[in-house]
Parts: C-alpha cells; structure tokens; sequence
C-alpha cells in the first residue's frame, strides 16, 4: 500500500473516532437528561407505572403505599396477571389507543383492606424511534375527593366537614356562588387556594374565581358554569391556568360539583397545583423531540457512512480488482500451449474476477446509488423502477413532470428511500402486476405517488403499530414537514402520496 493509501486510511479512521466522540457524547447527554426525569418523577405525589411494548410493568414511582398489592409484584408483569378483570380492561383498551398514539383517561376502584379506593389514570404512549416502545400511566387516587363530594351533597353538616378536612386532602377547596352582580363570586377559600394564587383570603373572597383565570380559559369555563346551573350534564375534570397576584402563570387541574348551601346552589371546587406535573410533560415530549431528531441525526449519518463505503468499495476494491485482472491477463500471455492446466486455471481466474468486479458494483450501487447524486432524484427513480421490473417482472409505468426535477440532498434521499420502501411493501404484501409511479413538482411541493393494482390496504393495516415500514415512511416524512396519505382496498389496490414541500 502506498504512502497516500495509507494517509488516506489514517484519515478515515481519525473521522470514524470523532463521530464516535460525538455519539458517546449525545449518550452521555442523554444519561444525565434521564436522571433529571427520575429526580422529577419521584417528587410527584402521584403513581407512575411505566409499561414496555408488551404491556409489562417496567418501571414506577409509588409515593405512598396504596396499593392492592405491595409495588415490587408488579414489575415485569403484564397487566393480565396483576390487575383486576375490571381495571385490567380499561387498562388494556387504553394500552390498545396508545399503540395509535392516543392518551386515555379513566376511572376505576379498587377494594383494598375491605375499603373502596377510586383512582384517575391518564395513560399516554411512549414512542421509540418513530415505534411504539410502550405507555406512561399516572394515577390520583380521587378517593378523598369523592368523598368529599358526597358529604357536600348530602348536607351542610358534611360539608362543614369537608372545611375541616381540606388541609388532610391536599388540595385548594373553593366555593362559588352567583349574586346579582358577580357570577362565580367566592364565598369561601381554603388556605391551600390563598397559597396558589399568592392573594389572601380577605382579598379572594368577594372576588369572581373567573377573574383569577387566564384569558384563554375564561370564556370556556364561565360558559360551562352556566350550562350547569342550567342542568347540563358537563365532565367535571378540567385542566386550565390561573394569574397569581406577582403576575406568574399556574397550571391548575379542577374537579367541581354543584351542591345547596343556604338554600342556594353552590359550585365546590377541588383543585391541584399541577405545575410539577406540567413539567414532567414537558421534560417527556422534550426527550421524545430529542430522540426523534437524534434518530434522524443517526439517519443522515448512516446515509453518508453508506456513500463513503460505496464509494471505497467502487474506486478501491473495483481498481484493485481490475488491476488483478489486468496482471492475470500478462501471465496468461506468458504461458505455453503446452501448459494447458495453467491456461485453464487462469482463464478460471480470470471469469472469478470478472464476477466479482460485478459483485462489489452491484453491492456498492445497493448501498448508495451513483445516480441519485450524478443525476438528481428523477434519474435515480426511473434507475430503480427498472431493477425492480427486472427483479419481479411487475410492469412498470413511470412519469416525472418536470422531467428533471431538481431537489437538495437530503430530501432527495428521504423520498429515494420512501420509494425503495413502498417497492419493498409491494413485493411482500401487494400480489400486484402492475405499478405505476409519478413523480412531480407542484405549488412548492415534490409529490411522489406510487399505486399498485394489488388486494388493497384498510385502515387497520395502516394503523398498525407493528407496521414498521409505514412508520418508518411516516417518520422519514416528519422532519420536511410533509404529507403522506393511502387509500384503496380489496379490489382497488392501493395508491401511495407523499408530498415534500420544497423548503421549509
């Protein structure tokens, strides 16, 4: 090896280390971002199950020994074998949302120690990579506040109990009537709301709790307020935000029942301080955004790994090879008639080379096809279409308007593998005999539409969790903000649009 093969290695190698330094860094980023989330999680007064892609309890977070069972029987057991027939039902129809990328709310009880413990869930999915990887699930329990509910519908002696108890719930107690003057005015506050808001008792009561929330909550809460004193039937949990007195906004989670005091109707309201929980959220979506953009981080540097080893392999191992050949072909000539099993031998030397000249083109022009950064995205379509046609011996029809259409880098390489994908799904699913494909620029946009007169695609294959190539097609889409739709069905085949605005 020469003296600028070697340096040319040595180089190779310098840059494969540094990316290696980047990555171990984004890792170590990462490692300490998670230890953030655990520090924040156990703080929360609330239950916190994590459940893997198979509805296994992975992970938790109990502040308090409230459970049926004591915590540690639930990790890494599914859902089926701890819970209940009736919370297990509402928890798996809720995993069933989450693998569609839904949140689900619920409710349930639970008889622990012969007592009746009622429990708010909210259980939002996890996604991995652009896959699900499982759900979150944080539990209340809303025992106390049922409770207290109950007592103030009962009568006034319950609900100058429910006064006494306040400080034992953990929660602002607030209660609203309506006079001539002021809709929501606030006869009584607990110390908990005066600590919320920042205000003082003398100063919140006589002041309209409506006043006190943020202008976009306002209108909405106010009109459901009518509406119950008008005897519509209205959830009772809501999340909004309040002004305190210095001017800061909190997050605020409300659970309220209409009651008689006095022989007036009077609105009870529970509320909770849901600012640690806001951040938790945010923290969550955070580290997902995070890992999406170093999942296509990871995406742009596989794609460029893929070029420079296509490349080497191409102009190095290809130059090797025809340079073998070539000394090969000067020994042949050397040879006498009467040497006959060395000819052969070099003939057969020589075919082995020629194949496998054909082997490092074909797996080189796999890995990164020369076309689609000689002659642009259109080029390097038709090229595929073809060696698809010849792979399968499906009939193809491809157009392109305009016929060159020119297209930067990455997004040229994001809708070339979104073809190979949908080619790829054709082959194992489709049963067609016929594709046809346009590509086409329009208002700004690269649309891309491939259609298939195969047995067709419904809506539960599309929705699919265990669907990787559509998810991966969608996630590729994601970060150029664009479009990809299916339609068809039994019968009518399918067609696939992705659209790709220009820029943006």
């Amino acid at each position: 090896m020469d003296k600028n093969n070697i340096n040319s290695s040595k180089e190779e190698i310098a840059r494969e280390l540094e990316i290696l330094r980047q990555r171990m860094t984004e890792l170590e980023t990462l490692i300490e971002h998670n230890k953030k989330l655990s520090n924040i999680f156990s703080s929360l007064k609330d239950l916190v199950f994590v459940l893997d892609k198979e509805g296994r309890f992975s992970e938790f977070y109990v502040p308090s020994e409230e459970l049926y069972l004591p915590s540690e029987e639930f990790i890494n057991k599914k859902l089926s074998e701890v819970m209940p027939p009736n919370v297990y039902e509402l928890f798996s129809k809720a995993f069933e949302k989450n693998k569609n990328g839904e949140i689900d709310e619920y409710e349930y009880a639970l008889n622990i120690d012969g007592k009746e413990q009622w429990y708010s869930a909210k259980q939002s999915p996890l996604f991995t990579e652009g896959r699900f990887s499982g759900a979150v699930v944080i539990i209340r329990n809303t025992t106390r506040q049922k409770q207290l509910l109950k007592q103030i519908k009962e009568s006034e002696e319950r609900y100058r109990a429910l006064v006494d108890l306040e400080g034992k719930v953990g929660e602002a107690v607030v209660m609203m009537q309506d006079s001539e003057k002021i809709e929501g005015l606030q006869t009584f506050v607990s110390d908990e709301w005066s600590r919320i808001t920042g205000y003082s008792k003398e100063e919140l009561l006589g002041m309209s709790f409506f006043n006190l929330l943020s202008p976009k909550d306002r209108k909405a809460s106010l009109d459901r307020h009518r509406k119950k004193l008008n005897g519509a039937n209205i959830p009772d949990h809501f999340q909004m935000s309040i002004i305190r007195k210095d001017g800061t906004l909190v997050p605020i989670e409300l659970t309220s029942a209409f009651s008689t005091y006095q022989g007036k109707r009077v609105n009870v309201a529970y509320i909770s301080d849901i600012t640690e929980r806001k951040q938790v959220e945010k923290e969550l979506k955070v580290s997902r955004e995070e890992l999406r953009g170093l999942a296509g981080y990871l995406e742009s540097v596989r794609e460029e790994e893929r070029r420079k080893i296509a490349r080497n392999i191409h102009d190095e191992l290809g130059q090797t090879l025809a340079g073998l050949k070539i000394d090969l072909s000067w020994l042949a000539k050397g040879l006498s008639k009467e040497q006959k099993s060395l000819v052969q031998k070099t003939e057969s030397m020589a075919k082995v080379i020629d194949m496998t000249i054909q082997t490092v083109k074909k797996i080189a022009v796999e890995l990164r096809p020369g076309v689609l950064d000689d002659l642009g995205i259109s080029a390097a379509i038709e090229w595929q279409v073809g060696e698809f046609e010849k792979l399968t011996k499906i009939k193809c029809e491809f157009s392109s308007n305009p016929k060159d259409i020119i297209l930067d880098q990455e997004r040229s390489i994001a809708i070339f593998r979104i073809f190979q994908e949908i080619l790829t799904n054709i082959i194992r699913h489709a049963n067609a005999n016929l594709v046809k494909i346009s590509l086409e620029e329009s208002k700004g946009s690269i649309i891309l539409k491939v259609f298939d007169n195969g047995k067709g695609i419904d809506k539960e294959q599309i929705a699919d969790p265990k669907a990787f190539g559509i998810i991966g097609i969608k996630e590729r889409v994601r970060p150029y903000k664009g479009n990809i739709s299916f339609s068809g069905g039994p019968g009518e085949g399918t067609t696939v649009e992705v659209s790709i605005p220009r820029v943006g």
